[in-house]
Parts: C-alpha cells; structure tokens; sequence
C-alpha cells in the first residue's frame, strides 16, 4: 500500500522544495510523493531526487488547485478532506495550533517534518475527521469575508 504524499505549489528557494525530497527520503519505502508546480529550483529538485528517492516522485507541471488535484495524495490541504502537514511557520500554528497540532512539524527540518507525517498516518480516521473539520470551521468563506470587511472599515475610518 503506497501513501501518496503531495506538494502543489511554487518551486523557489523561498518555498523551500528542497524539504520534500529531504523528508520523504526519511520516510518508509512505501511513501511516495508528487510534486505539482514550477518553478527555478524544478531541475535541480529533479536531479535531486532521483539520485535520493529514485521512483519514489512523480513530477507534473502546474495545474490550476481543484480539490480533485489533492483528493489523489493521503497528506495535502485540507478542505480537500485529507490532512495536511506542515512547519511551523505562524499561519499554520495560527490553522492547526489547537486542533490538529500533531500535524505540525516541531521545528522547520526534513527529520521533524517526517515525523508529523507519520503522526497524521498513525491518527486514527475519525480523529483526523472531527480535527479536520474544527479546523475548517474556523475558515469558513464568510468568516473570511467578514474579516476582510471589517479590515476595510479600520482602514477607511
């Protein structure tokens, strides 16, 4: 049974792609993961990983990010209704902190990033479920909307 991690998203240095090869190659065998994106650092990530990970990634060029982009990996967004994982850079603390703090890599390395993979794949389903869904409800489009208005009011008072 493959577990199909995921990454959708800009290859730059700013983004740090190279973490993912770094931390599946600190993952079972059985893991593998697609990279969907462009980007300055695709080709050397390329090289990268089939020198580390040899057909352990899958590579696809940037596609718009539907939901059934990421239903087809186990760790990517949630309002896809998979989990996800992360570092812990202050929007996902911000998202995941409460509910799904597990999900969170302890700090910004490849090692701790590979344990909060593992963390999210040993959480039993209905966990995942209800963490996923308390999350989300905290990023509910009116919610978001309804921030954004009172923004605007601050700014133009």
């Amino acid at each position: 049974h493959t577990v199909r991690c995921g990454y959708v998203g800009r290859l730059s240095p700013e983004k740090r792609p190279e973490l993912l090869v770094d931390t599946l190659t600190q993952l079972p065998q059985h893991y593998a993961l697609q990279i969907t994106g462009e980007g300055s650092l695709k080709s050397t990530l390329q090289i990268d990983a089939a020198a580390r990970a040899p057909g352990r990634v899958q590579w696809q060029d940037f596609q718009p990010a539907t939901p059934a982009l990421y239903q087809a990996h186990h760790v990517t967004p949630l309002a896809a209704g998979v989990p996800c994982v992360g570092v812990p850079i202050p929007p996902l603390r911000e998202m995941l902190g409460s509910h799904m703090p597990y999900a969170l890599a302890e700090d910004h390395s490849s090692s701790a990033l590979a344990q909060a993979v593992l963390r999210v794949m040993s959480t039993p389903t209905d966990v995942l479920q209800r963490d996923m869904t308390q999350v989300l409800a905290q990023y509910t489009p009116q919610r978001f909307a309804s921030a954004w208005a009172h923004l605007i009011e601050q700014v133009t008072a």
